[in-house]
């Protein structure tokens, strides 16, 4: 074999069969039976262990691509990767223990924020290659994001809130906002949401006032 690797009998993950565990993941080590459970996944063929995998393996995907950046001489993913590695370490760090999933993804929703506002200061300030440079790398900081939520779909939630709620004015935003997340599962454009929320309740105020003054 070119590298030592340790057999493990018993029923890990649902199977009876031997695990081969290869390595554990970067420094902060999870513990054994965390790296046995992550193993034991990638050994079996069931649909819902690899399902298990793919959501649980945020950082590990990132060191796959990372060193596919690398093979490829992709400089600006791997980069964009690099820093990704580097916040959900820091953020480990910080809480003295490995993070879970939520978390690990919530430190690229921050990076993705930071990236978000840089684009809008580049902008006003007319450096329209720096925009194009963040507009780049933030498209790749996506792809480990989960799916974006269409406006759309935002508009649709507020609506119904607003419809169910009969929230009519800026007061109730907060409220409203609120509401209509807990209606969407994806990835949600905060700064979107508020402006279609502020739009549909301005539209529906102007709508009692119309029909008030008729």
């Amino acid at each position: 074999m070119d590298a030592p690797r340790c057999a493990i009998m018993g029923q890990v993950a649902g199977t009876g069969s031997v695990v081969f565990v290869d390595h554990f993941p970067p420094y902060p080590h999870p513990s054994p039976t965390h790296a046995l459970h992550v193993d034991a996944v990638r050994a079996s063929p069931t649909h819902e262990e690899n399902e298990v995998y793919r959501m649980a393996s945020l950082q590990d995907r990132l060191t796959s691509d990372m060193k596919d950046a690398m093979r490829a001489r992709a400089s600006e993913r791997l980069g964009v990767i690099r820093f990704l590695l580097n916040g959900i370490k820091n953020a480990q760090i910080d809480a003295l223990r490995p993070l879970d999933d939520e978390e690990e993804t919530n430190v690229l929703r921050k990076q993705a924020k930071m990236r978000r506002d840089s684009i809008d200061q580049f902008r006003k300030a007319g450096r329209d290659d720096l925009v194009a440079k963040e507009e780049s790398e933030l498209r790749i900081l996506e792809d480990y994001l989960p799916a974006a939520v269409s406006e759309d779909r935002m508009r649709e939630a507020v609506r119904a809130v607003i419809a169910e709620t009969g929230a009519s004015g800026p007061k109730e935003m907060g409220a409203v906002i609120g509401a209509a997340r807990t209606r969407l599962s994806g990835e949600i454009d905060g700064r979107a949401l508020s402006t279609i929320a502020r739009e549909e309740l301005a539209a529906r105020a102007t709508g009692a006032t119309g029909a008030t003054g008729g």
